[in-house]
């Protein structure tokens, strides 16, 4: 009894030091959060008239947000960071709900001219195309399903496209 507790013990400890590949619910609550899973990654959508980035951060900026437009290459790049944000001069603030290993719950809120409080919740959850996740994306989710798209991921990266 005591070897097959020490197996099953030992098993989900190495099912948790796999890759973002490998892993699944099994190690939970032991995995790492979705942000230090995916620090530094980024991830592209593409459109007929504009790329749209994401890149994750375990750290205070969590998250990196790029917008390139067609066909003048115009790009604009934010930030979003917990608790106040000014990135291009738009006061929001962003709040993490849930950081578990395959979701990211992020509420972004600001306030409108007329002083109201407008809020967005966005859905991040890893999606594996294949049982080995050789093609992973992350598809985000807008207000419960008001907007939802899949970005690939890339080996662009943020410093590439932001000075």
């Amino acid at each position: 009894m005591k070897k097959l507790l020490l197996l099953t013990s030992l098993f989900f400890v190495l099912s948790c030091d796999k890759g973002y590949e490998d892993r699944g619910a099994e190690c939970f609550p032991n995995c790492p959060s979705f942000l230090k899973q995916l620090d530094g990654k980024g991830f592209v959508y593409s459109d007929e008239i504009s790329d749209s980035y994401i890149f994750f951060y375990d750290s205070d900026i969590f998250l990196k947000q790029v917008e390139v437009y067609y066909p003048d290459l115009d790009t604009y790049c934010d930030s979003v960071k917990r608790g106040s944000n000014t990135d291009d001069g738009y006061n929001f603030t962003a709040e993490i709900l849930k950081n578990d290993p395959k979701l990211l719950d992020v509420k972004i809120s600001y306030t409108d001219d007329e002083g109201n409080t407008i809020s967005s919740v966005y859905k991040y959850v890893e999606v594996c195309k294949t049982p080995a996740c050789n093609e992973a994306f992350i598809n985000v989710t807008e207000n419960n399903g008001s907007s939802s798209k899949n970005y690939y991921e890339t080996s662009i990266t943020l410093s590439s496209l932001c000075n």
